[in-house]
């Protein structure tokens, strides 16, 4: 069930201007099982994981993982206020948000500045490499370097910003670190390796102590398996979409629905249960999705001053079709990258030199035997000609003396 801190919104907010009324709504949290799930699920990793070990966290575009961390950002700090009271230095967590690449090509240099700031860290732009510097300057002495060389000097490289990152991360010493849209770290210039990508982040989690959080879309699946020592490293958690097929699932979704129906800050509460499969499918499922859509409904519907949200309010903020159809084939695509087939399973087992299908149990074994020998003496009746009695052992010798 759906868990909510108050049953509908607060009727105040109907003399309040638009804005104030869409940050409501916009602001809103549903509590929902899929979420709960997930939240659990990613704070008993972070918890109980080696230090420096890294987490996959995968989901389909939409589905709340950006929700998710900022619930696991709340639990983080309230885990670590005591210790923050002790160590003024210290924070509980950092979460940042990869950009994309404007160049084709992931920007570590990007990367870096950006962890750097949200530790609030000093001077960014003005980190030096001391071993590079001392080299320029005794060259400049000797007249070997150029007046370009020595400006080019000044400018901020990578490694000064790596180090510093480094240094920083030890000493304001989160129980984690957060990236969000994870799955830039895939994006390469050709004759640059994927897996160097993942080395850099491995680096940084090994070189720290602290657990790294790479949380993005089904993209991010191909960084996740590329050597089998990042695989040991590693735990992927899978944030799922609710499936309309599982009736459980489609009474949570229908029970969401409801939830953000109940907190429209309008003077009458639509009626939008009614058309729950119209909502799922333009949501394939997710649930932010469903939430991003109603909020551009609720604008529309407010500029419109109209008393309720109407079907031509959400039929005109939906997703296109297209749209819809190409969000569910990269979800069906990266959901198959969860389950684990008998096929798999049985090349396993060969390849490790076990048998191919394992027995669960004895009692399966026994059932499994029972079912075989039946079939046996079925096959074996059938065998026989019409007029050709069953075997049996005859009686010898007959009468009395």
């Amino acid at each position: 069930m759906v868990s909510r801190a108050q049953d509908t919104f607060p009727r105040s907010l109907l003399d309040k201007p638009r804005n104030t009324r869409l940050k409501y709504f916009r602001d809103l949290t549903v509590r929902h099982p899929l979420l709960s799930s997930a939240n659990d699920e990613l704070w008993c990793a972070v918890r109980d994981s080696k230090p420096g070990s890294i987490i996959f966290l995968q989901g389909p575009a939409g589905v709340g993982k950006s929700t998710l961390l900022g619930k696991i950002v709340a639990r983080l700090t309230e885990a670590t206020l005591i210790k923050l009271a002790e160590d003024t230095e210290r924070i509980p967590v950092v979460k940042l948000q990869l950009l994309a690449p404007v160049t084709g090509s992931f920007d570590w240099k990007d990367y870096y500045r950006e962890l750097l700031a949200e530790m609030e860290e000093p001077l960014i732009d003005h980190k030096e490499d001391l071993e590079k510097l001392q080299e320029i300057r005794f060259n400049s002495l000797k007249g070997s370097t150029s007046n370009r060389q020595l400006l080019d000097s000044d400018k901020t490289g990578v490694r000064p910003l790596r180090f510093a990152s480094f240094q920083t991360l030890k000493n304001r010493k989160p129980l984690a670190v957060l990236i969000d849209d994870a799955q830039h770290f895939g994006i390469v210039s050709s004759g640059r390796r994927l897996i160097d990508q993942l080395n850099a982040v491995k680096t940084q989690a090994d070189k720290t102590l602290i657990t790294h959080v790479l949380c993005g879309t089904y993209e991010l699946a191909p960084l996740h398996n590329l050597n089998g020592q990042l695989s040991r490293r590693s735990l992927d958690i899978h944030f799922r979409r609710y499936q309309a097929a599982d009736e459980a699932q489609k009474a949570e979704f229908i029970n969401v629905l409801y939830t953000f129906q109940e907190h429209l800050p309008l003077p009458k509460t639509p009626d939008l249960l009614f058309h729950w499969d119209y909502f799922y499918e333009r949501s394939i499922g997710c649930v932010g999705v469903l939430k991003d859509w109603l909020t551009r409904s609720l604008a529309l519907a407010i500029e419109d001053k109209c008393k309720t949200l109407s079907m031509k309010h959400v039929e005109q903020r939906a997703l296109s079709v297209t749209q819809c159809a190409t969000m569910l084939r990269e979800a069906i695509i990266g959901e198959k990258e969860f389950e684990e087939s008998e096929e798999a399973r049985s090349l396993l087992r060969q390849n490790l030199g076990l048998t191919a299908k394992p027995v669960k149990d004895a009692q399966e074994s026994l059932q499994l035997t029972e079912v075989i020998q039946t079939s046996a003496a079925i096959q074996q009746r059938r065998r026989r000609r019409v007029g050709i009695r069953n075997p049996k052992r005859d009686k010898i010798g007959g009468g009395t003396a």
